[in-house]
């Protein structure tokens, strides 16, 4: 079985050869990448007044990253909050208070991570290092909330051209999809059919992918087990 990988490279190190250890065919057809913003200083300049917020929320990786690389003090009165330990990961080092989110089923990491700052009782600001692509659970429920919360773009989210798309669609058994953005760009390539089975990661990807008409076999969430495990349910 072809099990086709859309994500960018690295965003799940191992999971090809995981499948291929069970006897599938992985192919990696990146249909996204992630590339630095227009301009750094926005998030430079906040970073530069950092002790005038409260807490940095971070819902990615890569958000953290380009924040680790940027930041040229050690906050300590800041308190770092993530969407997992994936998301701290970059950052945790640098902070003296690294809280997690609390993730729930059919819920995106953003919306969790709201909830448990607002459980908290977090003051505003918050900074909130992004992509230039997302969805604004985390915005909309803290400012629903009272709580301030500064987007600053992070990293720059570049999708790939129909024709990539349809090609990786065309070559699948199983297409494995990790981006809402990635969703929409393959439902949209695959309009007159031909939609191979949907491996979903993660429910806020899931979600975008039932919005636009293209239903998961299996929704996995971030770590790799969940991914193959999800892989092989929807072979059922």
């Amino acid at each position: 079985m072809r099990v086709v990988l859309t994500f960018a490279r690295g965003t799940l190190p191992g999971l090809a050869e995981s499948l291929r250890a069970m006897g599938f065919d992985p192919a990696e057809r990146p249909l996204i990448s992630f590339e630095p913003p227009p301009t750094w200083g926005p998030l430079d300049d906040a970073l530069r007044e950092l002790d005038r917020y409260t807490a940095i929320a971070v819902t990615s990786r890569r958000g953290a990253q380009a924040v680790a690389d940027r930041l040229r003090i050690n906050p300590p009165n800041v308190e770092l909050w993530a969407a997992g330990p994936a998301s701290a990961e970059p950052l945790a080092s640098r902070f003296a208070a690294v809280r997690l989110g609390e993730p729930r089923a059919k819920e995106g990491a953003g919306a969790s991570l709201a909830r448990a700052m607002i459980a908290a009782k977090v003051r505003p600001p918050v900074l909130y290092p992004c992509g230039d692509r997302r969805r604004d659970e985390l915005i909309d429920t803290l400012t629903q909330a009272g709580i301030t919360i500064d987007a600053r773009i992070a990293y720059r989210t570049v999708l790939a051209e129909p024709a990539a798309a349809r090609a990786a669609i065309a070559a699948a058994d199983i297409l494995v999809i990790a981006s809402p953005s990635v969703a929409r760009l393959a439902a949209a390539a695959a309009a007159n059919g031909g939609r191979p089975a949907l491996v979903a990661v993660g429910p806020t990807t899931a979600g975008a992918a039932r919005e636009v008409g293209w239903p998961p076999a299996g929704t996995a969430d971030r770590p790799l087990a969940d991914v193959v495990a999800e892989v092989v349910r929807a072979l059922g």
